[in-house]
C-alpha cells in the first residue's frame, strides 16, 4: 500500500472454504495490537477460530460488522504496521491453509518453514493450541507440507517437554489394547464425559432436556419473531438441502437384543475408569460399524459424479454427530477401524468436547467416510437419519431399553437397542444395506465376535 497500511485479507484456508462469518471483534479502530494478537472471531465452515494479527501496529479499519459474511479475498482489517511487513504474496500464518494431521517424528519432521515475517507457518487454530499449551511454535519441528506446523506437531512437542508420549491422533499412548484393559492399571487419562454417547440407563424413560440444545435454552416468544440464518445453522441448512435433493435415500431399521453387550460394558467399566475413562456404549457401536464396513466396502465409499466413479476409501473415518448450542457438528475419528475400544473412547471424548466448545480444528471436522448419529442420547428410539454429502451411508442409534423378547419360546424383558441405516441408493441396493445393518447388529448382540478382529 502506498500509504504504508497493511490489508489483512481472508484467504482460502482450505477444505473448500469460500466464506466466513464475523462472530465477534476483539479490537476496535485505534487499538494498538501485537504480532499474533487475536483480532476477530470468525466462523469458518463448522469451527469458530480467532484470526491473529499478521503484524504489530495500529488497527485503522475493521473490514465488516459482526454478523456479516466475508468471502475469500475480502479485507478483514486494515492496520498501520510497526516494523517489518509480510510480503503481500505470501500467506500469513493467520491465513495459511490447514493440512491433514500427520505423525510428528524426528524421522520425517523438519524445522518449520518461516513466512516472510520470520514466523513458523501454522493455522490460527494451531497457533492458539500452542499458546494454550505454553509452546513456542517457532521451536516446533514441522511435519506438514511446505514446512507447516500441524496440531499434532504442537501436541507432540508439548508432550515431549512434559515427559509423555502421544499416538498418531494426539491421544496419550498409555492406552492399551482391550485384551490388557480387562486388568485394571496403567496411566490415568482424564477425559470429560460426553453426552454424545449411548449411556442412558437401560429402561430410562424420562430424558432431561439437553444442556446444549438451542431450543430448550431459548425462552418461548410472546409474538412472531425472526432469527437470522447465519453461522452453523446456515451451513446446516445448505448441507441438508443438498443431501435431501441430491441423494436418493434408502432406510432400514432393526432391533437388537444386547444383554451380552450390557454385561461386557459393566465388566470393563472399572478397568476403563482406572485409566481415567468413562466407558460408554458408543465405542462398541463405532467398532462394530468399522468392522462391518471392512466387509461391506461400498458403504465406506463416495461417488465422484464428475468422473462417474465410486471411490472406495482405504480408511474408516467415523464421523460422530455431536449436539452443540449452535447446532449439529460432526467431528471425525480418523482410522477408527484400527483403534481399540479405549482409544476410541478417548478420541470421542476429546473430539466431542472440542466440537461443543467450537474449538475443533478444520482437519478434525473433515475427511469422514461414514457417520454415526446417536439420537438415543436424548431418549430417541428410531429415526431416519440424513446422509452427509460425500458419504454413502449413516448409522442411527437409539436408546437401550427393556422390550418384550422371545427367548426359547417364552417372552421375557430384555435390553434392546434400536438401529437404523440410511444409504445412498445410487451406490447401495437394499440387500447390501440390510446385510450390513444385520452384521452390525450381530456384532453388538455378540460383542465377543469383535474380539476376533479387534486390535
Amino acid at each position: 500500500m502506498t500509504d504504508g497500511s497493511f490489508e489483512f485479507r481472508l484467504a482460502d484456508v482450505g477444505e473448500g472454504l469460500h466464506e466466513a462469518e464475523v462472530k465477534r471483534w476483539l479490537v476496535r479502530p485505534g487499538d494498538r495490537v501485537a504480532l499474533d494478537q487475536p483480532l476477530v472471531e470468525v466462523e469458518t465452515d463448522k469451527a469458530v477460530v480467532e484470526l491473529p494479527s499478521p503484524v504489530a501496529g495500529v488497527v485503522s479499519v475493521l473490514g465488516a460488522d459482526e454478523g456479516a459474511i466475508l468471502h475469500v479475498g475480502d479485507i478483514v482489517a486494515v492496520l498501520q504496521p510497526e516494523g517489518e511487513i509480510p510480503d503481500a504474496g505470501t500467506p500469513t500464518p493467520a491465513m495459511a491453509a490447514p493440512q491433514s494431521a500427520a505423525p510428528a517424528s524426528t524421522a520425517n519432521s523438519t524445522r518449520s518453514m518461516p513466512d516472510a515475517a520470520g514466523r513458523a507457518l501454522a493455522t490460527p487454530a494451531v497457533r492458539k493450541l500452542a499458546r494454550d499449551l505454553g509452546v513456542d511454535i517457532n521451536r516446533v519441528p514441522a511435519s506438514g507440507p511446505g514446512g507447516r506446523v500441524l496440531a499434532v506437531d504442537v501436541q507432540a512437542f508439548a508432550a515431549r517437554d512434559s515427559g509423555r508420549t502421544l499416538d498418531r491422533d494426539g491421544a496419550e499412548a498409555a492406552l492399551e489394547p482391550l485384551a490388557t484393559a480387562i486388568t485394571p492399571g496403567g496411566g490415568a487419562i482424564n477425559r470429560a464425559p460426553t453426552d454424545a454417547s449411548l449411556d442412558q440407563p437401560v429402561g430410562a424413560r424420562f430424558i432431561a432436556p439437553s444442556a446444549v440444545s438451542p431450543d430448550t435454552n431459548r425462552p418461548p416468544p410472546t409474538a412472531d419473531s425472526r432469527l437470522p440464518l447465519r453461522g452453523l445453522r446456515r451451513r446446516i441448512a445448505q448441507t441438508m438441502a443438498q443431501a435431501w435433493s441430491t441423494i436418493p435415500h434408502i432406510t432400514g431399521f432393526d432391533e437388537v437384543e444386547v444383554s451380552a453387550l450390557v454385561g461386557l460394558r459393566e465388566r470393563l467399566k472399572p478397568a476403563a475408569e482406572a485409566r481415567g475413562l468413562r466407558l460408554t456404549y458408543l465405542p462398541f457401536v463405532v467398532k462394530a460399524a468399522a468392522l462391518a464396513l471392512r466387509e461391506f466396502p461400498t458403504l465406506n465409499a463416495s461417488l465422484d459424479e464428475a468422473k462417474e466413479e465410486i471411490v472406495l476409501h482405504g480408511a474408516v473415518n467415523a464421523g460422530i454427530a455431536t449436539a452443540t448450542p449452535d447446532g449439529l457438528i460432526v467431528p471425525v475419528v480418523k482410522g477408527a477401524d484400527g483403534l481399540t475400544l479405549l482409544e476410541l473412547q478417548a478420541a470421542i471424548d476429546a473430539l466431542t468436547e472440542r466440537a461443543r466448545a467450537r474449538t475443533a480444528t478444520p482437519e478434525e471436522l473433515h475427511g469422514g467416510t461414514f457417520t454415526i448419529t446417536n439420537f438415543g442420547a436424548l431418549g430417541g428410539w428410531q429415526a431416519a437419519p440424513i446422509i452427509r454429502p460425500g458419504e454413502a451411508a449413516i448409522l442411527g442409534v437409539g436408546r437401550i431399553q427393556p422390550r418384550p423378547w422371545v427367548v426359547d419360546g417364552r417372552v421375557e424383558p430384555r435390553p434392546v437397542l434400536a438401529l437404523s441405516l440410511a444409504a445412498d441408493h445410487r451406490l447401495i441396493d437394499g440387500d447390501v444395506s440390510t446385510a450390513f445393518l444385520t452384521r452390525v447388529g450381530a456384532l453388538l448382540s455378540e460383542p465377543g465376535l469383535m474380539l476376533l478382529d479387534m486390535k
